[in-house]
């Protein structure tokens, strides 16, 4: 299936991206800077996932 859609592809490669990021990711920095970066990568692929999780990061406890 991947081989058949670059598009689907892409957005599989960038879920285990995200999953890398939180299971290997050993300081804050690091894993913001990281997160940052899929995000920008991510952004046409996902833009519902990341309205939420930029939602999320803006409620205050």
């Amino acid at each position: 299936m991947l081989d058949v859609s670059p598009t689907l592809a892409k957005m599989h490669a960038l879920k285990e991206q995200f999953r890398q990021i939180f299971e290997t990711t050993k300081s804050w920095g690091d894993s913001i800077t990281k997160l940052l970066d899929w995000m920008y990568d991510a952004c046409s692929y996902f833009p519902k996932s990341l309205g939420t999780i930029i939602n999320e990061s803006s409620v205050e406890a």
